[in-house]
């Protein structure tokens, strides 16, 4: 398979998707249909959980970042969520086309901050929508604290 990968962050705030993108340097571009990767499956390995062969390369939106051929696409689940699919195709000598690695490097592994990213915007917006004061730290090992208080 071309190395896709699918997120474990089930995605329901699409507001906080964007958010945490933009924090990287990415757009969340909505209503977009395809998100561009390697373009087609490479040998026989398994398909990320939940995707159809026919899903590939297909999406409900997509994450794009400046400079980057390869984008993250935002594909919806029939539980109604999201999750993110991408390719992270890293290309030896490093190429223009092939080029997932770039999406790890600023996301991280498993787009790992991303995620994070995700979930702490989503937790912020739903305490906020439930009318509470949201404080956020960041611990010196690097750990989110969100601290809520009720309005």
């Amino acid at each position: 398979m071309s190395h896709l990968t699918i997120g474990a962050v089930s995605i329901r705030d699409l507001a906080a998707l964007e958010t945490a993108a933009k924090e990287f340097g990415g757009t969340l571009v909505r209503n977009q249909s395809t998100y561009r990767w390697y373009g087609r499956r490479i040998g026989n390995d398994p398909l990320p959980e939940g995707i159809a062969l026919d899903q590939l390369g297909k999406c409900s939106h997509a994450i794009r970042l400046a400079g980057v051929n390869y984008e993250i696409g935002v594909v919806r689940q029939s539980d109604g969520g999201f999750r993110l699919l991408w390719d992270e195709y890293n290309s030896q000598p490093y190429s223009n086309d092939h080029d997932g690695h770039k999406l790890v490097e600023k996301f991280g592994q498993n787009l790992s901050k991303l995620q994070q990213s995700y979930s702490k915007h989503a937790t912020i917006n739903a305490a906020r929508k439930a009318g509470y004061f949201v404080r956020e730290r960041q611990l010196p090992n690097g750990t989110i604290k969100l601290q809520l208080a009720r309005a």
